[in-house]
């Protein structure tokens, strides 16, 4: 009892103490475990804004570089547009130099251009109106061309040149009412004078009402007015009317050359052998 006595100050007073260090140690375990939850909370609440932040980011760059694509993409569906134009216009003009090369060999195919000398010309324009029926041709008196010279195509006869100028002629078409030439149907050798008419026709004047000729007759030249060659095609017979009154036929012929169509053309200059 008097031991308890002489160190119940001592006692006390480390009772105290160890109070004290339990006390800072738990408290710091406190303080941690506070410091360690604020921060848990803070990096939940930022947690979505960071996947947010990245979403955003991620989905820029994924954006930009469909942008970048598709720009690249459409660069290169303009460039290959463009050659497919390209190659368009070459296989337009490959084939306009197969039907021109296929034209052209027709007209030399022609018996009559073979045995003359000749010039070739491109149609320049067509004159169709009811009082003048001409074509313009590329070539003129510094190539060979004189008036008169018959002017000729692989469906038959277009006409004769009426003017010549230094680079182009002109050519009075068959259609035109001052256009005369002999000829005689194909079969019945039936002759008479084909004149222009109007402006797809033609009429046979001259065939007296004994004569025999009829619808879809072939009419050729005769050679006899020594401007055409004998036996070019001229047209086909389509309308026959043999009138009570008269001494003639009316005969409308329909000429073989379509000159809507008519591109090339051959001038027949003479004998090859002058």
């Amino acid at each position: 009892m008097r031991l308890y006595n002489k160190y119940q100050k001592k006692f006390t007073i480390l009772a105290l103490v160890v109070a004290l260090l339990v006390l800072s140690v738990g408290v710091k375990m406190q303080s941690q475990y506070r410091k360690n939850y604020l921060s848990m909370f803070f990096d939940e609440m930022a947690t979505p804004v960071r996947r947010a932040f990245n979403a955003v980011g991620g989905g820029i760059e994924n954006v930009w570089k469909r942008y970048v694509f598709l720009v690249s993409l459409v660069d290169e569906n303009e460039r290959l547009k463009k050659e497919k134009e390209a190659l368009f216009e070459k296989l337009l003009q490959y084939k306009e130099w197969q039907f021109e090369a296929q034209r052209l060999q027709k007209l030399l195919s022609i018996k009559e251009v073979q045995q003359t000398k000749h010039i070739g010309a491109r149609v320049v324009s067509i004159e169709l109106t009811p009082f003048l029926k001409t074509i313009t041709i590329d070539q003129g008196i510094i190539a060979g061309v004189s008036i008169g010279m018959p002017v000729v195509s692989p469906q038959g006869i277009v006409g004769k040149i009426i003017e010549a100028a230094w680079h182009s002629s002109r050519v009075l078409l068959i259609t035109d009412y001052r256009s005369n030439i002999d000829a005689v149907s194909q079969e019945g050798r039936i002759s008479g004078v084909l004149q222009g008419y109007s402006y797809r026709q033609c009429i046979l004047k001259y065939v007296p009402l004994t004569d025999n000729i009829k619808q879809n007759d072939i009419l050729i030249t005769s050679g006899i007015d020594k401007i055409y060659p004998k036996g070019m095609l001229l047209g086909r017979v389509t309308f026959v009317e043999k009138k009570e009154s008269g001494l003639f036929q009316h005969i409308e012929i329909t000429p073989a050359v379509d000159y809507q169509k008519l591109e090339e053309v051959v001038i027949l200059v003479g004998d090859s052998k002058k």
